[in-house]
């Protein structure tokens, strides 16, 4: 197998012992590490090791580890050799089958891949991971209706995936359509109702979509979840996220003051939970502009 030692200079010497066990440790912790892989398995070949003896059944993990790591960063040739070894031992295997759609969705043949991905899910239905890259290809190819279709049905048996919701909020919003994007957020939010980023995420999107009492209310909601998190155990960056909400509160208040003539829309619109949403009174909206203008100009916000 023809490669390339592309180890850093500045790195520490490598040994065949602890590039095995480098090696040995991404695949137990699952972490890609491309770079690292390949520094470490180049170093194992230019030193003449039988690396297929020396591994024995942990060579065929080793070798889809590889393939992996060389699609990542563009060694495609060196990725062909290990699904070709694959193949030859494992032949119709849908774990291979997988690095094969890769590798066709790199090359840039997507359909193949997409035949691919087809042909998995006619074995395996439940497989999670193919019905995400066959989403991720059709998004490629610029097809997302079929995208958005395809993840509803991924969702339909594993509704408790959060990333899937965010994704299917991702595509609906791709093509303006922010009442499905805006169902799809609040699904995201009853999974993981602690998480501020969701909540902000529904009330941007309600904003964009001009639901100003909606986004309003979810605004509010992101800044009182953030400032209530005293250990700041939850968020990193709480400056940012309040700072966000705060500005969304001070264009919904402006907007639902004096919405403009040619923008006007309903304002009683029902919220992630179903109930009416209703804009404030004038008084109470004027009261929480003031108070948006002073959280902005004051930087009263939460400590990080």
């Amino acid at each position: 197998m023809a490669t390339v030692n592309v180890a850093s200079p500045w790195a520490k010497p490598i040994s065949t012992a602890g590039a095995l066990k480098t090696l040995e440790v991404l695949r137990a912790r699952h972490v890609r590490a491309s770079e690292q892989v390949l520094e470490n398995a180049d170093f194992l070949f230019a030193s003449n090791l039988d690396v297929p003896k020396k591994l024995g059944d942990d060579y065929w993990a080793f070798l889809e580890q590889l393939t992996m790591a060389a699609m990542d960063l563009g060694r495609g040739p060196l990725a062909d050799d290990c699904i070709l070894r694959l193949e030859e031992r494992f032949p119709d295997s849908p774990r291979v089958q997988v690095l094969q759609g890769m590798r066709r969705e790199a090359a840039g043949k997507l359909q193949e891949a997409l035949k691919i991905y087809d042909l998995i899910l006619d074995v395996e239905e439940a497989n999670a991971g193919i019905w995400k890259r066959r989403v991720a290809v059709y998004r490629q190819l610029g097809e997302t209706q079929l995208a958005a279709e395809d993840l509803c049905e991924y969702l339909d048996t594993f509704y408790t995936d959060v990333e899937g919701w965010l994704e299917l909020a991702d595509l609906y919003s791709t093509v303006k359509d922010y009442t499905h994007a805006l169902q799809a957020l609040s699904h995201a939010m009853v999974l993981a109702p602690q998480n501020p980023f969701y909540v902000l995420q529904f009330a941007e999107t309600a904003a964009t979509n001009e639901e100003y009492a909606l986004a309003l209310k979810m605004y509010l909601r992101t800044a009182e979840m953030v400032e209530s998190d005293e250990d700041g155990g939850f968020l990193h960056d709480a400056n940012e996220v309040a700072r966000q909400a705060w500005l969304g509160v001070k264009t919904c208040t402006t907007w639902l003051l004096a919405p403009p003539a040619a923008a006007v829309r309903t304002t009683r619109v029902v919220d992630a939970e179903g109930a009416l949403t209703q804009p404030p009174s004038a008084g109470e909206l004027q009261a929480l502009d003031e108070l948006a203008g002073e959280r902005i100009a004051g930087g009263n916000l939460p400590d990080q």
